[in-house]
């Protein structure tokens, strides 16, 4: 509990501490469970005012008339603990209140911290950026905000968020270590640029579509496949307007994942076969944003496969219509493998019994 307006917290009375957090920062409470329950930002604990900072004890009491003893202690020790580091640096760059989490942030204790300067505890930092936005803060007296790479004395290093408002005897600064977030959108992007490359060199078709079937995407393979001039050309149509048959899109979006073979149009309208696979991605609710398809042209095999079938049937029309007999043998067996039906006239056997293999 607080006694009255001398008692104080490190180097700064509680009540002004309570009051700057409050007036200028606010704080998350959390339940018993440890979950974000309440921001605390009271409009009824304004910014301090010049006539209010005549002495700690008209501090003290004008706080404690606003929130009262047991919430000014609560508050106290919720900023104590708070996940956010929160200090107050005085004019001389000495710190006059540090709580837990800027200990942690910085790899120091309270008694390597309060009372010293802030360059007799971190040689060098008044040539990094963020010394230059404290000192900007301080001179000015305009609150700022910026994300900064901090490195220790150690060689360590971390990214911190920044949040720096004036204060009347010097500036109050709220961190938060977004190291893991920075390394989180690093890896995104380089994810990204992986896909990027892939997406540019990539001898298949790659396309994004949206749920209606707008093209948002096409790799330069995709442009090329279908003859089309540049990407904007291709994204000016939609999926359906691909496709022969435009009506086969909702039988071909039944079969995700799936190699379909599907018969779409080029840009001068001739046929092209494709092999088409594609899978929607959804988002952290699981809720489907966009469809990606790879596509493969398989014409010229399925030009082959239709070439091949023409042969064998002119073949067989031809085989089972002339009188002379032949057949046609495995060149690695020697078995017969197809014979005439003139087999069964000249030799008066069917024509299997030709084709049974050697005893």
């Amino acid at each position: 509990m607080l006694q009255g307006a001398s008692r104080r917290r490190d180097g700064i009375a509680l009540a002004s501490l309570v009051r700057i957090f409050l007036s200028t920062h606010g704080i998350c409470t959390r339940n018993s469970a440890g979950e974000r329950i309440a921001a605390w930002r009271l409009s009824h604990v304004s910014a301090p005012r010049e006539e209010d900072l005549h002495s700690d004890a008209q501090e003290a009491d004008n706080l404690r008339k606003r929130l009262g003893d047991d919430e000014l202690s609560r508050l106290r020790s919720a900023i104590d603990t708070i996940d956010e580091g929160f200090q107050v640096i005085g004019f001389d760059w000495r710190y006059l209140y540090v709580n837990a989490a800027v200990t942690r942030h910085g790899r120091r204790s309270r008694e390597e911290l309060l009372g010293r300067t802030m360059m007799e505890c971190y040689p060098g930092i008044e040539h990094t950026d963020v010394f230059r936005a404290l000192t900007r803060c301080m001179t000015e007296r305009q609150p700022t905000t910026i994300e900064n790479e901090f490195t220790f004395p150690d060689g360590r290093s971390a990214w911190f968020e920044v949040r720096i408002e004036p204060y009347p005897e010097g500036i109050s600064v709220l961190s938060v270590d977004i190291t893991d977030r920075k390394r989180a959108e690093w890896a995104r992007a380089e994810s990204e640029h992986l896909y990027r490359k892939i997406f540019d060199r990539a001898s298949v078709g790659i396309y994004r579509s949206s749920l209606e079937g707008r093209i948002l995407a096409a790799n330069p393979a995709m442009v090329r496949m279908l003859g089309y001039e540049s990407p904007d050309e291709l994204t000016a149509h939609s999926m359906r307007e691909l496709y022969a048959r435009p009506t086969e899109r909702d039988a071909v979006l039944g079969n995700e994942g799936n190699g379909v073979e599907v018969e779409w149009k080029r840009r001068d309208g001739s046929p092209i076969w494709v092999l088409l696979s594609w899978h929607s991605e959804v988002d952290e609710q699981g809720i489907p944003r966009y469809f990606e398809g790879f596509v493969t042209d398989i014409t010229a095999g399925r030009r082959a496969q239709q070439a091949l079938r023409e042969s064998e049937t002119r073949f067989r029309e031809l085989a089972e219509n002339v009188r002379e007999v032949f057949f046609v043998s495995d060149p690695a067996t020697g078995r017969a493998i197809y014979v005439s039906p003139a087999y069964e006239e000249v030799f008066g056997q069917r024509r299997r019994c030709a084709m049974r293999p050697a005893r």
